[in-house]
Formats: structure tokens, C-alpha cells, sequence
């Protein structure tokens, strides 16, 4: 008896929705240029909600951690440059003799250069 009253409850509510939503519907064709008065609110889980405050909290520590890695200088959003080792340094250690750079220039532009010119082998004119 008690599982006929839950389902009858269940059925009223289910009903009562639709037609709120047929009068809304209603309503919104009745007047096309009016704004929508009969908004439902949009209610989010708690998990969406902790995964937007991690990622604030991320973007917090990103800003905190623009210092120069040579002075140890705060840097500005547009004072700063990143180099190829890695790290981020000021306008006066931005260039690699400057900081000490461990990225390795010489064996890039080597490879560079062998890609871009390939080594080309005549044959060789026999007597």
C-alpha cells in the first residue's frame, strides 16, 4: 500500500513538470520578442564545483611562479621570457650566454643544417 502511495506521488510530480513546461513553452510563444521570465535555475554537482576551485587555485600558483630563475627577479606577464632549458628569466638574463644556458644550440643547428643541405654523390666518370 505505502509503494501504490509513493508511485501516485511520484506520477502527480512528474505531471505537475510537464505542465509547467507546456506553459512555459506557452508563454514564450506568445510573446517572441519579451524575455523569458520563467528561468530554472541550473543546479551543478558538488564535484564540478571543487574541479573549478582546483583550477583557480593552479592559476594562482602559475602567476606566483613567474620569478627569473638566474635573480630571482618577479617577473610581469609581458617582462618574461622562457627559454629552451626550460625557465623563465628577465629582459637581462634572457639570451643563453647570460644564464648559463644548458639547452644545447650547437648540436640543433647542426642537425638543421644536414636536414636542409643533404650531401649529394656524383658517379664517379671511369677511364
Amino acid at each position: 500500500m505505502k509503494m501504490e502511495n509513493v508511485k501516485r506521488i511520484e506520477d502527480e510530480i512528474r505531471n505537475d513538470d510537464e505542465k509547467k513546461k507546456e506553459d512555459t513553452i506557452m508563454l514564450s510563444e506568445d510573446r517572441v520578442d519579451a524575455p523569458c521570465l520563467h528561468r530554472k535555475r541550473k543546479i551543478t554537482p558538488i564535484c564540478v564545483q571543487k574541479k573549478k576551485c582546483v583550477l583557480e587555485n593552479t592559476s594562482k600558483e602559475e602567476a606566483a611562479k613567474l620569478i627569473c630563475s638566474k635573480c630571482s627577479k618577479k617577473l610581469k606577464l609581458t617582462n618574461n621570457y622562457s627559454c629552451r632549458c626550460g625557465n623563465m628569466y628577465c629582459a637581462n638574463h634572457r639570451f643563453h650566454d647570460q644564464h648559463d644556458c644548458t639547452f644545447d644550440y650547437k648540436a640543433i643547428a647542426i642537425a638543421k643544417l644536414k636536414l636542409q643541405n643533404p650531401k649529394l654523390n656524383e658517379k664517379k666518370i671511369s677511364d
